[in-house]
């Protein structure tokens, strides 16, 4: 299946280079036209929104014009320091507990300007907000294709369902070992304090968290294009997870009432040095160069 990669290399590119800056991002991807003043937009999250906004976590989307009639938005993720540079930047580390602090303190939420039989649509209420900011139109006739590097999860079954019937074609791109794409999940859920949930439906049971889209699972070091690339196939832990029973009382119950503080400590000792090996956006560039590189000269993979 390297040929999508190869069909959506761009669209690594732009997810990478979405974490440039406007002039950087603009120097990279040549290809993208448009008037600069309108080339990127901040998208910042509710909290301290008015009052605090220096110390408000914020990500960014750039835009431009692919090809005279394609529209692209580069949306930057998790914003973790990665390398040197991003190390001695202090807003840096700001953004990158903020989306820690967004991913485990927000419960879910729905969709108010959804139709009423997609009431039972839950996403994170994090990423709604961003989401409504930039999407409150739908538009039937476009085709969207949707790529992401390394996502978390983002709604319920009920939201993957209806997202599925939509009309935007998702690729979600992960190199093993990423452990992003395994949050948010039961221990997340359970977590104690979590900021109330706005038009939340209390009929609702199903508030586990779930990925959608079509999954690209990305070996550094496979033998062959085809050892390199698992498309279509889930994660073993991320299957794991998401088809697990809920938590039962007897771990629940201690995790609640202080035990998640060794659980956490536990798991960010483990994740630190996975989100450093794995989560970056140019490790996934070069990681989908590398594989395109095993092309064959007449294009096609290698059985």
């Amino acid at each position: 299946m390297a040929q999508i990669l190869k069909k959506y290399q761009h669209l690594v590119r732009y997810a990478h280079w979405a974490y440039y800056d406007g002039p950087e991002f603009r120097s990279a991807a040549t290809d993208l036209q448009g008037d600069f003043r309108y080339r990127s937009l901040e998208i910042i999250t509710p909290f301290f929104k008015h009052t605090l906004r220096s110390l408000t976590p914020n990500t960014h989307v750039h835009l431009g014009v692919r090809n005279q009639h394609t529209i692209v938005l580069a949306f930057r993720g998790t914003d973790f320091p990665i390398n040197v540079g991003s190390l001695i930047r202090p807003k840096r580390w700001w953004g990158f507990w903020g989306n820690v602090w967004t991913d485990v303190a927000f419960q879910m939420t729905q969709i108010d300007w959804l139709p009423d039989q997609c009431s039972p649509v839950l996403v994170h209420d994090g990423f709604l907000t961003a989401f409504n900011n930039l999407c409150r139109t739908q538009w039937p006739e476009a085709e969207i294709t949707c790529l992401t590097l390394g996502s978390p999860r983002v709604g319920n079954t009920n939201f993957c369902q209806h997202f599925g019937q939509s009309n935007i074609l998702t690729y979600r791109v992960e190199v093993m070992g990423d452990p992003i794409p395994t949050v948010p999940d039961r221990f997340t859920q359970a977590l104690p304090g979590k900021l109330p949930a706005s038009h939340l439906d209390w009929t609702t049971d199903d508030k586990r968290y779930h990925h959608v889209g079509i999954p690209i699972l990305l070996h550094e070091e496979g033998a062959s294009i085809l050892d390199s690339i698992g498309y279509g196939v889930e994660r073993p832990d991320i299957e794991a997870e998401e088809t697990a029973p809920p938590l039962p009382a007897i771990i629940r119950v201690p995790y609640e009432y202080g035990g998640f503080l060794a659980y956490w400590a536990l798991r960010s000792i483990r994740m630190a040095p996975d989100i450093w090996n794995y989560h970056d956006p140019a490790k996934y560039e070069s990681t989908v160069q590398s594989i395109l590189e095993q092309m064959p000269p007449n294009g096609n993979e290698a059985s």
